[in-house]
């Protein structure tokens, strides 16, 4: 059943801007889930913490096979935007397990 009025869904939620830290040990990263509902193919979430920004990718495998260029995209304009605004790259990567040559993790459903 097609919903008719979109295909993707994204939202950007501000998270605590400093490190938080539970019995003790801190927490390094903090990747949200966005939950594909209605026939959406594609669910984006975006969370600040402790001054990153955190980005998940969620598809429906049957309704978006190739969720992974859709990710490679975002990193080439996310690259694009770092560049314009002088920011260099971090110099040390924190979060899941990537494919070869992609700083993007892609969850398939």
């Amino acid at each position: 059943m097609n919903n008719g009025l979109g295909n993707i869904v994204c939202t950007n939620v501000p998270g605590p801007m400093i490190p938080l830290y539970t019995v003790g040990h801190r927490m390094l990263a903090h990747y949200p889930i966005m939950p594909i509902a209605w026939n959406m193919g594609i669910g984006c979430a975006v969370m600040s913490y402790d001054q990153r920004l955190f980005v998940t990718f969620v598809a429906d495998a049957a309704a978006a096979p190739d969720v992974s260029v859709f990710a490679r995209f975002m990193e080439e304009s996310f690259e694009e935007l770092r560049t314009a605004a002088g920011v260099p790259p971090a110099e040390e990567e924190i979060g899941a397990e990537r494919a070869p040559g992609s700083d993007v993790t892609a969850l398939v459903a």
